[in-house]
């Protein structure tokens, strides 16, 4: 079920953003929930389903977009790669290891699809509010992965383990 939600999850966050995207003209400064998603799944699953779900977020972001086709999957698995070898680095099970996981995994896909940019597209946007929007779009990620964290395990958990938290003494 953690999976599937995930799935379910990153599609929506994927639809949703690119409609208040469009809304607001601009994608300078962004919370990639998908980012979250994948560093959360690389706690509980194989390194083949979280790079399939990383691939395969970025797919769907690819089918909704007018740009490059296999331009978001290719970032998204830079995107798992900094993860798993982040995770390496970092705890990624206490905070401060969350926290700096997926921001550098933000700044990370920043920093790729620039290069993208380069090397397929004569326009690119390096300007200094675009690096400053960039990094606190890393930092802004990463602040907020810790509390996703534990919104989907409060979600995760059955009715029964949340009683049984609660009678220990332990916070659901």
């Amino acid at each position: 079920p953690l999976y599937a939600s995930c799935w379910v999850l990153g599609l929506i966050f994927t639809l949703i953003k690119g409609k208040g995207m469009n809304l607001l003209g601009s994608d300078l400064f962004d919370l990639d929930l998908i980012i979250v998603l994948t560093a959360y799944l690389a706690l509980s699953y194989s390194n083949l389903a979280v790079a399939l779900f990383a691939f395969g977020q970025g797919f769907v972001m690819d089918l909704f977009s007018a740009g490059l086709n296999g331009l978001f999957a290719s970032i998204y698995l830079v995107v798992f790669c900094a993860i798993y070898f982040g995770g390496r680095l970092f705890d990624i099970e206490g905070l401060q290891g969350q926290v700096m996981v997926v921001s550098l995994s933000v700044l990370l896909k920043k920093i790729v699809f620039i290069i993208f940019q380069i090397i397929f597209s004569a326009r690119v946007p390096l300007s200094t509010p675009f690096l400053i929007m960039a990094l606190l779009s890393a930092l802004g990620t990463g602040i907020i992965a810790p509390l996703f964290f534990r919104f989907l395990d409060s979600l995760m958990r059955s009715p029964a383990e949340s009683a049984l938290d609660r009678a220990k003494g332990e916070a659901p």
